[in-house]
């Protein structure tokens, strides 16, 4: 048995070799595709052609030995005589890309077999491609930010330079050179532009221009200096603006029992104001009512970020603070009511003073000319004493 199966494995290899040679014999590439250097975004083409015996050959291409079913291609198919056919393929690659690199091979189908044509390799070559650039930014005056820049060839290696309003920042010696770069800064006082230059041995490729913009910062310390019934004024800091002076802030107040995300512009205070100074007094609002505020101020730069909604609540009706509210600190609402207990009480120590006063005066002048002793009984009837403050001796004539 084990000779047999040795016997039939020969035989079925010497059948598969017959095969192959048949193939080979019956088809035959008459150019096979070449080797390609290109540059990035350039089209390419692979052309082949055959000539083979029997059947129409069928071409198709395969790009690192995987079938590029979707690939762009053409063929054409030529009789040459009864039994001999020639065939020619090309294949496009529209705008070369890093992916597009590989070896490429052209595939002919006769009679059931394939035959593959020699290998030819596209090599992509030429300007570093950026594959990340700078992007624009919006920072606070001296805040710190980064920047990035990355470029491949090939060739490579691919090194870079930043540059700043056109100005080198670094050299290919430095080892803020090496790709992928990241630029990092400490911060800005004013606005500047930023971008990067690829450079390999095939040249220079700029990268595109990154504004930085430097806008002011969040203003601090939102606070409520003095309120009413129908009036809330505040102040508050500005946040830092760089080389650029604050032109105008943003107010903006609304009802606490709004939705702050879908308020209208009917319900919403909004006022622009002049700066300085810090502070602006929200008028004709609602007595006893809760209101969010926030600021924002602007430079020419643009706009600062908005503060956090910060909630304060006008008086109840008639009431008025007797003096401003230091920064930063609320007093309870004072209720009107009380002042009616304290009048009432006023009003009786007044009168309860006034009947004193006024009995005093009537007591002394009973006494005026003499002192009265309480009333007695005597003998069965009202006796009053009274003693005579003075005396006075009158003559008789007087008397009489």
């Amino acid at each position: 048995m084990g000779q047999l199966g040795r016997s039939l494995l020969l035989c079925c290899l010497l059948v598969w070799w017959i095969g192959i040679s048949s193939a080979q014999e019956a088809v035959y590439f008459l150019e096979s595709p070449l080797n390609l250097t290109s540059s990035l975004g350039k089209d390419v083409k692979f052309s082949c052609s055959v000539r083979a015996v029997g059947e129409p050959p069928e071409l198709s291409w395969l790009r690192d030995g995987m079938a590029l079913e979707f690939a762009d291609s053409n063929q054409v198919q030529v009789p040459l005589d009864d039994e001999e056919w020639m065939a020619t393929s090309e294949l496009s690659i529209p705008t070369v890309q890093l992916s597009d690199m590989g070896n490429y091979q052209c595939v002919a189908l006769v009679n059931g077999s394939e035959v593959l044509s020699d290998e030819a390799y596209l090599q992509l070559e030429g300007l570093p491609f950026f594959t990340d650039e700078p992007q624009d930014l919006e920072i606070t005056a001296n805040t710190p930010f980064n920047l990035s820049c990355n470029a491949q060839g090939p060739p490579e290696p691919v090194l870079v330079i930043w540059l700043q309003d056109s100005v080198p920042l670094n050299s290919l010696a430095d080892p803020l050179a090496q790709t992928p770069s990241v630029l990092v800064m400490k911060g800005l006082n004013h606005s500047a532009s930023f971008s990067c230059e690829a450079n390999n041995a095939k040249g220079v490729s700029t990268s595109r221009t990154a504004a930085v913009k430097v806008i002011p910062g969040r203003p601090r310390n939102l606070s409520l200096v003095h309120r009413s019934d129908h009036s809330l004024e505040v102040s508050w800091e500005p946040g830092a603006s760089g080389a650029y002076a604050l032109e105008l802030c943003t107010i903006q107040a609304v009802r606490s029992n709004e939705d702050l995300s879908t308020v209208s512009d009917r319900e919403l205070y909004n006022q622009n104001l002049r700066v300085p100074p810090f502070s602006h007094t929200l008028k004709d609002l609602s007595p006893f009512t809760m209101y969010h505020v926030r600021v924002s101020c602007r430079s020419r730069e643009g706009n600062s970020p908005w503060t956090h909604w910060v909630a304060m609540e006008t008086l109840e009706g008639g009431e008025n603070l007797p003096e401003a509210l230091p920064v930063g600190i609320s007093t309870p609402a004072f209720s009107w009511h009380w002042w009616y207990v304290v009048i009432a009480i006023a009003t009786t120590v007044a009168a309860a003073t006034f009947i004193t006063i006024f009995f005093a005066r009537m007591r002394r002048k009973e006494t005026r000319y003499g002192e009265a002793f309480e009333p007695s009984m005597e003998q069965g009837e009202l006796v009053v004493h009274y003693r005579v403050r003075k005396s006075y001796s009158r003559r008789t004539t007087e008397a009489t």
